[in-house]
């Protein structure tokens, strides 16, 4: 039996990868070590697929995205601005940002 790095798996769910990212974005960003690097490349890769969330739960995000940027904390690790952002995950959808939703749905 192999005892290499490779082989040993934990199951996580979406929300624990969530904070890990998280904290891995921030660490990288103030200290610049090259394990968090590499470990985001890694993560960025293993959970590069797509999941299915209502439209509501996303307009709720949003909105609070809408509010850091208003308050210019938003924040995103590619360095996408929120308009950006929002292209990127509802592509040819119009966010209203007064009222918090997409229009036209």
């Amino acid at each position: 039996m192999s005892d290499s790095t490779e082989d040993r798996i934990l199951l996580l769910n979406g929300m624990d990868c969530v904070v890990m990212i998280h904290h891995l974005y921030r660490y990288d960003e103030e200290h610049g070590h090259a394990d968090a690097d590499r470990t985001l490349n890694q993560m960025k890769r293993l959970l590069d697929f797509k999941v299915r969330v209502p439209v509501s739960a996303v307009e709720s995000g949003l909105y609070c995205c809408n509010l850091l940027g208003e308050e210019q904390k938003y924040w995103h690790p590619e360095g996408l601005t929120f308009d950006e952002f929002v292209k990127k995950i509802a592509p040819g959808k119009k966010f209203n940002k007064r009222y918090n939703w997409f229009e036209g749905d």
